[in-house]
């Protein structure tokens, strides 16, 4: 599935309106810039601006595992983080649905739960 970075709701409309199914990424670190209700607004209205694209949204939350936390409570459907295996599994354990990324050393995210399902 191919990412399309976003950073605003000009950015999430313009990749919707591509067609998808697509990865709608934040920026990197945006749980501390924008925060994880800020992204979810935005995915929400650019989902509703271009309705019918299969998408799925991930936050962006660098290694802060309390704002991956903050996330998933709020009801993001995919986080991804760089964080030790046991901070992993934590999250993971907390997901519920929600899909969990680990962010490897070149930005590539690698799926960690649940590992079987697919994005949307």
């Amino acid at each position: 599935m191919p990412d399309a970075t976003i950073a605003s709701l000009d950015d999430a409309i313009a990749a919707l309106k591509q067609g998808g199914p697509v990865r709608l990424r934040s920026i990197p670190f945006a749980s501390a810039s924008l925060g994880a209700s800020g992204f979810l607004s935005i995915v929400k209205a650019a989902r509703e601006a271009v309705p019918g694209v299969p998408s799925e949204a991930v936050l962006d939350c660098g290694d802060a595992p309390g704002h991956a936390l903050g996330a998933l409570r709020l009801g993001a459907e995919a986080v991804c983080i760089t964080a030790p295996d046991e901070v992993l599994a934590k999250l993971a354990e907390i997901a519920g649905k929600a899909r969990i990324y680990r962010i490897s050393s070149s930005g590539e995210l690698h799926a960690i739960l649940p590992a079987n399902s697919p994005a949307f």
